[in-house]
């Protein structure tokens, strides 16, 4: 199954890349983000709900106040990671931004191997640090950002990281026939229950039903990056699975470029791109490359 916990890793890089584009299409035309997330938890509760309906009878969640908590933490950071990255863009560019969160690989990193007593050997380390600098580098444009951004962008990191952890964490309590029915029904869960906490946001603002067609792109391909995310993280660690999910900014480039290309980048960052630009992606691609690559061998080795 570790082959496969490698695909789900490149596979949730893909869709949460994809999910980022549908988020863009969404803001554009409706200028809110915070009105898409709130949409979105409502989609993707949907969509638990039909997944764990698909899945009855073969699993068993855990409903101790233990795993309670950890569902509430893991949405919590979640949902306060998100509210920094709207709060933050407000501040410094989403490029700049999303490239600065590559920092969570390394941090995840310390996290698991100061407090969770998961060692990394000298080739994981380095390949940490190669696929940080290409995940930061990526899209960074060097210029210094400003202290409430960098507040934001803590908060972020935490979120994210906090999310994590306690999913996985509550995720390792269910039981289930399979390695891969247990991940989605522990995700679906989490999701249910973040829906549920949501729904009476609706009613404290004006919406329509074409909005919510235009808020399901986006739920449909973060809810599938989150399902195989976690089964990825299931089968081949925390840090590892984290630097495979870092390619999404790579994939995200290449996204941005052809839908450039072929006529449908309209508001896209990528349509102001300089030469020097491409060139700092392309060295950043190839650390990217390099740091998948080592972590590979020293994960095999």
């Amino acid at each position: 199954m570790f082959a496969l916990g490698i695909a789900a890793g490149f596979g949730a890089a893909l869709f949460s890349s994809l999910s980022y584009i549908a988020s863009k299409s969404f803001i554009n035309r409706y200028k809110s983000p915070y009105r898409l997330m709130m949409l979105a938890h409502v989609i993707m509760m949907v969509l638990a709900m039909i997944v764990l309906a698909c899945l009855y009878g073969r699993y068993e969640l855990s409903f101790s106040l233990k795993s309670i908590l950890l569902v509430l933490a893991a949405q919590s950071g979640f949902v306060t990671a998100q509210l920094a990255l709207f709060l933050a863009l407000h501040h410094v560019e989403a490029s700049r931004y999303s490239s600065l969160l590559g920092l969570k690989i390394l941090l995840l990193s310390l996290i698991c191997f100061i407090f969770m007593k998961q060692p990394l050997t000298l080739l994981q380390w380095i390949a940490v640090i190669l696929c940080t600098t290409a995940a930061v580098g990526m899209n960074y444009s060097g210029y210094r950002i400003s202290w409430i951004a960098f507040i934001y962008l803590l908060f972020s990191l935490g979120g994210y990281i906090c999310s994590d952890i306690c999913q996985v964490a509550y995720q390792n309590g269910t039981k289930a026939d399979s390695v891969i029915i247990q991940c989605f029904a522990s995700i679906s869960f989490s999701y249910l229950v973040l829906g549920v906490l949501t729904l009476p946001a609706l009613f404290f603002f004006k919406w329509k039903p074409r909005e919510i067609l235009w808020a399901i792109p986006y739920s449909s391909f973060w809810f599938l990056s989150v399902l195989v995310l976690f089964f990825c993280f299931y089968e081949i660690g925390l840090v590892y699975g984290s630097v495979l999910q870092a390619t999404r900014g790579l994939i995200s480039v290449i996204l941005g470029a052809l839908l450039v290309r072929f006529g449908f980048g309209k508001g896209h960052e990528d349509e102001s791109t300089t030469k020097r630009d491409w060139i700092r992606r392309g060295v950043m691609a190839i650390l990217m490359i390099i740091a998948v690559g080592l972590y590979t061998y020293g994960k095999t080795h």
